[in-house]
């Protein structure tokens, strides 16, 4: 559905920072829910927002690659993915022992938004080729 959605908007940068802001939002929010049912909805929408914005990226590089460096590009892309899969967790665990598990999520939300403007470096490329 993310690549779809994508595909066929004229709001691209906004769809994706939306999807991450969402993400991020509901990551911040886990510590503070006290309920399993609106633990289980948080992570849940955070896991279905996260695959969302990874179908992004994945539309992302097919259409804007070159034909014959598609496979490449998304290998490339699978490549930075599991470097922050194993990174992430790391730095999860470091936090949640050094200090607790609140702050622990909510650095990881917190980091998801910071990282946003680096969005800006790619909004040329997405205003200016069609799709």
């Amino acid at each position: 559905m993310g690549g779809y959605h994508f595909s066929r908007t004229d709001h691209k940068i906004m769809t994706f920072v939306s999807i991450s802001v969402i993400m991020s939002v509901f990551l911040i929010l886990i510590p503070f829910a006290h309920s399993v049912i609106l633990i289980l909805i948080l992570v849940g929408g955070a896991g279905m927002a996260s695959v969302y914005g990874l179908s992004i990226v994945y539309t992302f590089i097919r259409n804007f690659s070159r034909r014959d460096l598609v496979s490449l590009s998304l290998s490339f892309a699978n490549t930075l993915q599991l470097a922050v899969a194993v990174v992430l967790p790391v730095t999860f665990t470091l936090l949640a022992s050094r200090y607790n598990y609140t702050y622990a999520w909510s650095i990881m939300g917190i980091l998801g938004i910071v990282l946003m403007p680096l969005l800006l470096f790619i909004r040329k490329d997405l205003e200016n080729r069609p799709v």
